[in-house]
């Protein structure tokens, strides 16, 4: 004779019974980017900014035409080499969410039930989106090109194959190139200045290791190669306007390697140059670094102050730099690093792959036209940048900022790229 079988209750069994708990949010990622801090180190522009066309006098033509005079003879001719000018204007970038009204009364009546704040959530990611594109514009062109595709196709969903960022022909690192992407984000191609038909789409996938982004245009797209990419994440419209295309301003590419500058052309003015813009790559060192020195100095007067290299040129810098050395015990110290009397040294992710940009901080300048919002900025429901949405139950909130940026002396800028990494 058999008695009642035990039953046994697992946890899984009564599963119900138990509440669902999370830890607190913890960082997956590195959010923010180190040139939105380097920033603040360009010096303010004396200027108050006019909203039809904002001016930059340049001294580049050099005094010419003095005379060894003669006993009793004519002296010099009088002349006087005439002054010019470049022009400039400030851009505008935004980074928004929307957030409900019931997330508000959430946020009201129940915070303790978040394991982070919604509003402070969806800021935080804006103010992420922001500081990014202000980094990507601290190397990048006033035309807005991220980077060029090679696809040629004819297709809704495509696969690009990306290219020359910032157009520039020395960066195809496919892993960087597809870094300067956020799957999301949507781009446009420009072809001869204009938005190519249709095109106009969402990343969906990226690739790092080949380099590609997968997109859904909104109608079929016919992709040449060369075309270049832009980001296009304006609400609604569908014109090439919805576009970054000819709002970025003129960052570390522009300024060394552009043929016209703020309005002015080299071909005009050859002092309107950088003092050196070297391809020929090799290893970034000693030799290369005062070679830097003299050529900002004999363009234009000016001191290095400043060194941004990308990480893997820094690693090898460091590296040959150990290798010459002699040490007197069998201690190795991996803890080195590169420093120069006066010059400050700079890296992040986002230099471009074997570049070196060292430059005289005072050739460049910067003016705000509204603040910089911090980097650790939030948003809370009462702030004056969030709003009722009209018709919806909910409100829209964001950051924008307004700036320029100002080559002062393109003589005062050295790029290399093509360097030796590791």
């Amino acid at each position: 004779m058999s008695g009642a079988a035990n039953t046994l209750t697992t946890v899984s069994n009564l599963a119900k019974g138990y509440k669902k708990k999370a830890t607190k949010l913890y960082p997956a990622f590195k959010a923010m980017v180190e040139e939105f801090s380097w920033l603040d180190d360009i010096d303010d522009e004396d200027i108050t900014m006019s909203g039809r066309e904002n001016l930059i006098p340049l001294d580049i033509k050099r005094g010419y035409g003095a005379h060894m005079v003669s006993d009793g003879g004519y002296e010099a001719a009088t002349v006087t080499p005439a002054m010019n000018e470049g022009s400039f204007d400030f851009s505008e970038l935004s980074a928004r969410f929307y957030i409900s009204r019931r997330a508000k009364a959430l946020d009201t009546r129940a915070a303790e039930a978040q394991i982070i704040r919604q509003i402070k959530y969806q800021s935080k990611k804006s103010m992420e989106a922001l500081a990014r594109r202000v980094g990507l514009n601290f190397y990048g062109t006033s035309l807005g090109f991220v980077c060029e595709t090679t696809t040629n196709a004819t297709a809704t969903t495509q696969t690009l194959t990306l290219n020359d960022g910032f157009g520039d022909s020395t960066i195809d690192t496919a892993s960087y190139l597809a870094g300067l992407f956020e799957v999301g984000d949507r781009i446009g191609l420009i072809r001869s200045a204009a938005l190519v038909s249709n095109a106009l789409g969402a990343i969906t996938v990226k690739d790092a290791s080949a380099g590609t982004l997968e997109v859904v245009f909104d109608g079929s797209v016919d992709a040449d190669a060369a075309d270049d990419i832009v980001f296009a994440n304006g609400v609604t419209d569908t014109t090439i306007t919805a576009t970054d295309y000819n709002k970025w301003q003129p960052g570390l590419i522009d300024i060394t390697t552009a043929s016209t500058l703020h309005g002015l052309a080299t071909s005009s003015e050859a002092n309107w140059a950088a003092a050196r813009n070297d391809t020929s790559g090799g290893r970034y060192g000693r030799a290369k670094l005062k070679a830097d020195r003299q050529a900002i100095a004999n363009a234009s007067g000016g001191k290095l102050t400043d060194v941004v290299w990308s990480q893997g040129v820094e690693n090898d810098v460091e590296a040959g730099e150990a290798a010459g050395r002699i040490y007197d015990s069998s201690a190795f110290d991996l803890d080195q690093s590169v420093k120069a009397k006066g010059i400050t040294f700079r890296t992040s992710q986002l230099v471009p792959p074997g570049h070196v940009f060292a430059f005289d901080r005072s050739g460049w300048g910067k003016k705000l036209l509204t603040d910089k919002p911090a980097e650790d900025g939030t948003l809370d429901f009462g702030s004056a940048e969030l709003f009722k949405a009209e018709d919806r139950s909910g409100f829209k909130g964001g950051f924008s900022f307004m700036w320029a940026q100002v080559c002062r002396s393109r003589g005062k800028f050295v790029r290399r790229a093509s360097l030796t990494e590791q």
